[in-house]
């Protein structure tokens, strides 16, 4: 039996109130949470969406998500499906 992991709802580069804090705070409970079900066994990650905040995805935010993802969940899968915030502008 595999153990799943659960996170959603990331909105990875949102600037909570235009606070770059809020940013920092909210990647970093990203990475801490892909730790903690690391640490619980889990044997893959599901990410069902919102991954990211904006279509318009700022390059700095992407390589953070990149190296939480890289470092945070090690060589545990994250299986990461699109959002409403996730969507691009063409198909």
């Amino acid at each position: 039996m595999t153990r799943f992991g659960h996170l959603a709802d990331i909105h990875a580069g949102h600037r909570q109130y235009g606070v770059k804090a809020r940013e920092e705070d909210m990647a970093n409970s990203f990475y801490q949470s892909l730790r903690d079900q690391v640490e619980a066994g889990a044997e893959a990650i599901l990410l069902p969406g919102d991954l990211f905040d904006d279509r318009d995805l700022r390059p700095e935010v992407l390589a953070d998500v990149e190296g939480a993802l890289r470092s945070g969940a090690g060589d545990v899968p994250v299986i990461v499906t699109r959002g409403n915030h996730d969507e691009n502008l063409t198909p």
